[in-house]
């Protein structure tokens, strides 16, 4: 069975999601890898599909840009899964640099107590996770590009075939990891927020609000 991954990106960076995967092609066609994406929703309950696929995810794939970062959905909802999934070491997380952007600090989590070096806050970041492509050089910024994804593909393949890459350079994974009874509550909340919201008419970035400042008053320390 291949190794099932789940992409992240922002609507404004559906063109690196769509070279990413033809970069990842040739690992779906030697049964390695097959990457899902929301442009395979099918009709019917989307947000129920989008979950299954996270909660099968193997790979966690962010593309990170600006608009990536700018998205109060990524945020608030994806982000904190994933990274569920990769302290319970169910998934692991390679973040993609698709452009510039000041990707180290986003949070990850706010379930953890880990003072960051400058801000003097406690949580964990996305610049504790080794970032792809090599040297953390964005995708943008390579005289050409398909050296960039090649390397992004590489470094998958090692990951998958002799179990290579798995975030331990900056960041190390404790036995376990629970939410406590009062952060499933909030979590659940926020969820509850966005459900709520669907086949309703509410302005998407309210119903965002609500669900950012649900996490942000339930789980930020």
């Amino acid at each position: 069975m291949p190794l099932k991954g789940f992409i992240f990106y922002a609507q404004g960076d559906e063109s690196y999601k769509n070279e990413l995967l033809k970069q990842l092609k040739p690992l779906q066609l030697q049964g390695i890898f097959a990457a899902w994406h929301d442009r395979q929703i099918k009709a019917g309950l989307w947000q129920a599909q989008i979950e299954t696929a996270m909660q099968e995810a193997d790979v966690f794939l962010f593309v990170v840009s600006p608009n990536f970062l700018a998205s109060d959905y990524i945020a608030s909802k994806e982000i904190i899964y994933a990274y569920k999934r990769f302290k319970e070491q169910k998934a692991v997380i390679f973040p993609i640099l698709a452009d510039s952007c000041e990707w180290q600090d986003m949070p990850l989590s706010y379930t953890e107590k880990r003072m960051h070096p400058t801000l003097g806050e406690k949580y964990i970041w996305l610049g504790t996770l080794q970032a792809f492509p090599a040297d953390a050089k964005p995708i943008s910024n390579w005289t050409n590009p398909n050296d960039a994804y090649l390397n992004v593909v590489n470094a998958l393949k090692n990951y998958i075939t002799q179990g290579g890459i798995k975030n331990e350079t900056h960041h190390h994974q404790s036995d376990s990891y629970e939410l406590s009874s009062e952060e499933k509550q909030h979590l659940d909340e926020a969820n509850a927020e966005y459900e709520a919201s669907v086949g309703k008419n509410i302005p998407e970035e309210e119903v965002m609000n609500a669900i950012k400042e649900a996490l942000k008053n339930g789980i930020q320390p």
